[in-house]
């Protein structure tokens, strides 16, 4: 089953800053940019931030 978490909660609204920061991080790095979908940004970064909660990981969500 798999675990539900509260996007509106202050933990997760915390780990999602988190994450866009990783994200951003990560796509400078290794000269990358984000998708021009923001919807599709959104949604890995949430299923990001998800992952991390949840595993401890941010394991990607595809």
């Amino acid at each position: 089953m798999i675990a539900k978490i509260d996007i509106n909660s202050i933990e997760f609204k915390n780990e999602l800053e988190n994450t866009k920061k990783f994200t951003k991080d990560v796509l400078e790095k290794h000269n990358l940019v984000f998708n021009p979908d923001f919807e599709v940004v959104e949604s890995i970064e949430m299923g990001l931030t998800r992952n991390q909660l949840i595993y401890g990981k941010k394991y990607c969500p595809c």
